[in-house]
């Protein structure tokens, strides 16, 4: 049973609120920074009480399974200095070496060469993307936007609002076959700092989906649409466990069809790659396909292996050339993703965030990376420009998928194309490159709260995670550069003094130069520290997450 209806919300504030007194008790505590002065009208039409009283109930009833999966900051820094290398496990042999697919998709599901993503707070790249096109549209709440309080809730609101519109569309016009919007929530493991219940924090992955679902599955029940997620940063198929079960209160307490919610598997942690397998076993119910986040997985594999020996990545991995390890990666995901019936993705970048011009990325270029990725064996390409969808479907219908069925026969052949990483090659162009990268980002977010450019085009936080990792190993390991020069903390510091003067150069405003100022601050504490930072979140003003 849902507990009671919500009476009443206290809502803290860092300044007094009048009303707020300690006499007041609440089950369900909303705590929004100091730059917000009201609860608006905006917030309450996702936040509702039956949005509230439904998640805080899930969030109860699964506390205790969820308090037995690490959060980010919990992560050790270098497993395989102590030995514990990802492996294929022996205790789940039996799922990986049996032949089984899962269920087909439903009939409105249906797969389409291209996808396009945008940050869901973007009012405006949602309106241009459901006017795209497209069809299918992908949501992020994730890794395209701050999760600044504004934020989430607006994005809420305009999934929402997108998610109406699509309904009243398929109802009165007829024009939505076969269309997806999907959402890509947060990670289980993360925590929404904005919410309470009864005194402790959520999980940021529950809560997007607790309100996702709560608000919008009625609607599309009765339009005939069904409601896809995104599941990120999964490192484990107990993860993906959690999920189902998750995902099944939802349909129970909702009164929805058994595996109504559909979900894609994205893959970007190196320990969830070595069990592929179990995480589609979990989710075969509900499971659609899979898609590999590059960024991501690069970021993962300093987070896990840190600076052990033969585990110091190559820069070509952040400037845009494609390492083998991280191709291997790419294949091996296609060729599962077909093995057990699911389709799959790949993702391209309208602007890497290592590139230097944007020309880099257009025209040949860009067509040729995506005729890589249909080679890859995926069969869908996401894109974060609406002008790159007529490119894929062009591309999509003259190229064919290379088969790669034989490339992965054995764990051991498997495990060692995954972990096997070249001496690593790191010039100084590649080091300035990725400082430049962050410094724009940091004071980016820092003046706007969002996640805007690095450069000409917006950078995901997956990809500045991965290139202030990558920086951060470099001078921990003390690597030496293609032209002989050791990298170490205060060599690097004196990078990020002399790119910050070149920045400022062009940049104009006392406010704009404090921020990049307290970019490069940042960024030093990051790549001086002993011990890996597990989010560069953290070190963004607090006002903008906290």
């Amino acid at each position: 049973m849902l507990t009671k209806c919500v009476k009443s919300i206290r809502f803290l504030y860092n300044e007094n609120v009048e009303g707020t007194g300690g006499e007041l008790q609440a089950a369900i505590q909303l705590i929004r920074p100091s730059v917000v002065s009201s609860f608006t009208d905006t917030d309450s039409v996702v936040l509702n009480d039956g949005a509230l009283e439904f998640m805080a109930a899930m969030v109860r009833d699964f506390s205790g399974a969820l308090g037995n999966l690490p959060t980010v900051g919990e992560l050790p820094v270098c497993e395989a200095s102590i030995g514990r290398m990802p492996a294929f496990s022996k205790k789940t042999e039996g799922i990986r070496k049996s032949e089984w697919q899962v269920e087909p998709p439903r009939p409105n599901r249906k797969s389409s060469a291209v996808e396009l993503l945008f940050a869901a707070a973007d009012g405006k790249a949602m309106e241009q993307a459901l006017r795209s096109g497209a069809s299918s549209l992908l949501a992020d709440l994730d890794d395209s936007q701050i999760p600044s309080w504004h934020s989430i809730v607006e994005g809420h609101v305009n999934i929402l609002e997108a998610t109406r519109d699509v309904c009243r569309r398929r109802e009165e016009e007829g024009t939505t076959e076969g269309f997806t919007l999907a959402v890509r929530p947060r990670g289980l493991r993360q925590t929404e700092r904005h919410v309470l219940v009864d005194g402790g924090l959520v999980s940021a992955g529950m809560f997007d989906v607790g309100i996702f679902t709560y608000n919008t599955s009625a609607e599309m029940l009765s339009s005939g649409l069904q409601p896809h997620l995104y599941l990120p940063k999964m490192e484990s198929h107990f993860e993906a466990r959690a999920w189902n079960s998750i995902l099944d209160y939802i349909e129970m307490q909702l009164a929805l069809p058994a595996n109504f919610i559909k979900v894609r598997i994205q893959v970007d942690d190196i320990t969830a790659v070595f069990e592929l397998d179990e995480i589609v076993a979990e989710l075969s119910g509900r499971a659609t396909g899979m898609s590999f986040d590059r960024w991501g997985y690069t970021f993962s594999l300093v987070r896990h292996f840190g600076i052990a020996q033969g585990f110091v990545l190559h820069e070509s991995s952040l400037i845009g050339k494609i390492p083998a390890y991280v191709e291997a990666c790419e294949r091996y995901v296609a060729w599962m993703a077909k093995k057990r019936g699911l389709s799959s993705a790949g993702m391209i970048s309208a602007h890497p965030p290592f590139c230097e011009n944007s020309d880099e990325c257009a025209g040949d270029c860009l067509r040729h990376e995506m005729e890589r990725e249909f080679q890859l064996g995926n069969d869908i390409i996401i894109v974060a420009e609406k002008e790159h969808i007529r490119t894929v479907v062009d591309v999509s219908s003259s190229c064919s998928p290379t088969n790669v069925a034989n490339r992965f026969a054995t764990d051991d052949e498997t495990g060692s194309r995954l972990l096997t990483l070249p001496t690593p090659k790191v010039t100084m162009k590649g080091i300035k490159t990725s400082i430049n990268a962050v410094l724009r980002f940091l004071a980016s977010s820092l003046s706007t709260g969002e996640c805007t450019s690095a450069g000409e085009g917006k950078a995901s936080i997956s990809a500045i995670e991965a290139c202030r990792s990558m920086l951060w190993q470099w001078a921990r390991a003390k690597t030496i550069t293609s032209d002989g020069r050791p990298i170490y903390g205060r060599f690097v510091a004196s990078l990020i003094d002399e790119e910050l003067g070149e920045i400022l150069k062009s940049v104009g405003g006392d406010e704009r130069r404090r921020n990049y100022e307290k970019a490069a601050i940042i960024l030093k504490k990051m790549t001086s520290s002993h011990l890996f930072i597990a989010s560069i979140l953290d070190y963004i003003n607090p006002e903008l997450v906290e």
